[in-house]
């Protein structure tokens, strides 16, 4: 939204387009793992996904965290 004010609809669409290729693509390199090793090996590919996940969404919230500067009244 903060690229596209103007343009709210696709906007939502970029943003529900790149969570569904999110979703697709974390489907199907855990579903390639899975198919190629064994499930009680699934850890390995959980783990390594939740810490990258983690490392973007504060890279994100780092970088588009509002700076204000609020004087104490």
């Amino acid at each position: 939204m903060s690229l596209a004010p103007e343009t709210p609809n696709f906007a939502n669409g970029l943003f529900l387009t790149s969570a569904n290729l999110g979703t697709m693509i974390g489907a199907t390199v855990g579903g390639l793992f899975i198919a190629e090793s064994d499930t009680s090996y699934i850890i390995c590919i959980g783990f390594p996904s939740l810490l990258l996940s983690v490392v973007f969404i504060l890279l994100r919230n780092y970088k588009y965290s509002p700076k204000t500067n609020q004087l104490d009244s």
